[in-house]
């Protein structure tokens, strides 16, 4: 097997078929585990119980329980939920990784960094493996976690370039030298800093913080513009030690994320979070899926077209989350409609204490 992308969803499928026996190569063009950091480095407590995962101090800078919402009108919301399941680590992206790599080596699993594909091979039909820059690799399957322009989606031809519309094009500093912030992650809405989107910082501790946004790409705004704008406005003194950009999708999931003997995961299938942008939590879950399910089919010789239960089995448990997000995505295009989500959001917190453990858990429970 041959798993296209390093990063969470790839080396987490990649641990799962190698540890039913499979041979599994994760490959990657980047040429170290975790770099470039392209996060704002949010990830909550679901997504490590499902990977069996205790949180370390090997890779989890902070840990936040407090949550401070704005509102276009500048309204402001603070949130606190005492519950492990409400927990937002803040992550040091690049060891989370570096210890996802680890796990890979200890199930069986060869990392290969340095390695891009050009193309996927074929014989009489059929996808045999890829083409590398480092040479071919035979594949009985393939699995495509090559992230939003997934290369492996456009060449099978299950995914097509997303449109503006389907797009948020993010910016991120991180700042250090920024008081008060280390017990609360802040969400900023509307149109001033985030037009269809929405700002964030996320403190990593001591001062440290991801301070980002996202913004609808077929708004047509400089993101670049606006964040300068929101660090004056929130973090004026504070200083850029990183500047990084990326694009997420936001839109919703691919038609059929399985052709033949190739399966996307994670941002190649567009698994994410169409309001938060959030990716990781689901691309584990659909990772873990993908992983297990073509492992045990290869290990045990298994007919190819079992493959197709992967599609069955991660759309029951994500696909009617990601439909929902996407038609919720609408607050974020508007202030008007922003503000009235906000004062939903403020009922909410204030039934809050009323409102026993296990409904809190089961109706609001954030998927980061």
């Amino acid at each position: 097997m041959v798993v296209v992308g390093a990063g969470p969803a790839g080396l987490v499928a990649g641990e799962c078929a190698a540890k039913f026996g499979a041979k599994v190569a994760v490959i990657d063009k980047k040429r170290e585990v975790g770099s470039p950091v392209r996060c704002a480095e949010g990830l909550g407590h679901m997504s490590f119980e499902r990977l069996g995962l205790k949180p370390t101090s090997d890779f989890v800078m902070n840990t936040v329980n407090k949550a401070v919402l704005i509102s276009p009108k500048g309204r402001r919301l603070e949130v606190s939920v005492p519950y492990k399941e409400f927990s937002l680590y803040i992550l040091d992206r690049s060891g989370f990784e570096k210890t996802l790599a680890s796990r890979l080596n200890k199930a069986g699993g060869e990392l290969l960094l340095g390695t891009a594909v050009t193309d996927l091979a074929r014989r009489s039909g059929k996808f045999t493996g890829v083409e590398t820059t480092q040479g071919d690799i035979s594949a009985k399957v393939i699995i495509g976690a090559d992230g939003v322009e997934s290369r492996v989606g456009r060449l099978c031809g299950l995914a097509k370039k997303l449109n503006l519309n389907q797009i948020f094009a993010c910016v991120q500093h991180t700042l250090v030298d920024l008081e008060n912030a280390d017990d609360h992650f802040e969400i900023h809405f509307g149109s001033k800093f985030s037009p269809g989107g929405y700002a964030w910082m996320f403190p990593k501790g001591k001062g440290e913080v991801n301070l980002g946004l996202g913004v609808l790409a077929s708004t047509k705004k400089k993101p670049l513009e606006l964040l300068g704008k929101f660090k004056e406005e929130r973090a004026k003194s504070a200083h850029s030690i990183r500047l990084l950009s990326g694009c997420i999708p936001s839109t919703l999931p691919l038609p059929s994320t399985v052709r033949d003997n190739i399966i996307l995961v994670g941002d190649a299938a567009r698994q994410t979070n169409a309001v938060s942008g959030g990716g990781i939590a689901n691309a584990i879950l659909a990772a873990k899926i993908a992983g297990e399910l073509s492992g045990k089919i290869v290990v045990e010789k298994r007919p190819f077209s079992q493959l197709a239960q992967y599609d069955r089995l991660w759309r029951g448990h994500l696909e009617k989350i990601l439909i929902k997000k996407y038609k919720q995505r609408r607050f974020l295009e508007d202030d008007k409609e922003n503000e009235r989500m906000f004062k939903f959001l403020r009922l909410a917190a204030a039934l809050k204490p009323i409102i026993p453990k296990g409904l809190i858990v089961r109706w609001l429970r954030p998927d980061f």
